[in-house]
């Protein structure tokens, strides 16, 4: 009972969300039992704003993360080759932008502890609880898109000061390049001094 109220809720939250922000995201799933993918797979993608996909070997997972743009990765800590491990540590090197989540059938609390210190966004006993699971995703694309949004603001606001390879904090400079990037669709000649 508990559970549907709280869908209902989740639901009307984003009936009310405007349709920027309920763009789809895309989550990747990466484990080495393939079933476990395409269970988890069905099960997430009843939620129309994700795209989810997956694969098991964690090396393509690197190789997906640097092409596709992910919000989410949901990776197993065991898996043969690329462990979940050394695939956060491999996130962290290339700063790829995506929120890890880690799950595990075999974990210990030194491996969460780990996890976490690596960059893993949370750490999540198999077999997962699949509303446990939602709620957490839901909280790391909330962070997520704030991150993204932030990262946005940033570009634009270097992009605002700074005029080519000029980049300035004074004010009379940022008026100077305003001049400049107003004049510069006119056919007027014009000297600044």
């Amino acid at each position: 009972m508990a559970s549907e109220s709280r869908s209902m809720q989740e639901k009307e939250v984003r009936a009310e969300m405007p349709t920027a922000n309920r763009l789809q995201r895309r989550l990747l799933i990466v484990d080495d039992n393939e079933l476990t993918c395409k269970q988890l797979q069905t099960l997430l993608q009843a939620d129309p704003s994700l795209k989810v996909d997956f694969l098991v070997d964690a090396n393509k997972a690197i190789k997906a993360l640097e092409q596709t743009s992910y919000s989410i990765l949901l990776t197993d800590l065991r898996m043969p080759k690329l462990n979940g491990m050394d695939l956060i540590r491999q996130i962290q090197e290339r700063r790829l932008p995506v929120t890890v989540i880690v799950t595990t059938g075999h974990g210990s609390i030194l491996e969460a502890v780990e996890a976490i210190r690596l960059g893993a966004y949370d750490f999540l006993s198999k077999p997962v609880d699949v509303d446990q699971l939602r709620l957490v995703i839901d909280r790391a694309l909330r962070e997520r898109r704030l991150q993204d949004e932030l990262a946005t603001l940033r570009m634009e606001l270097q992009s605002k000061y700074a005029f080519q390879n000029i980049l300035s904090k004074s004010p009379r400079m940022h008026a100077v390049f305003e001049l400049i990037s107003n004049v510069a669709h006119t056919n007027t000649t014009v000297l600044i001094e």
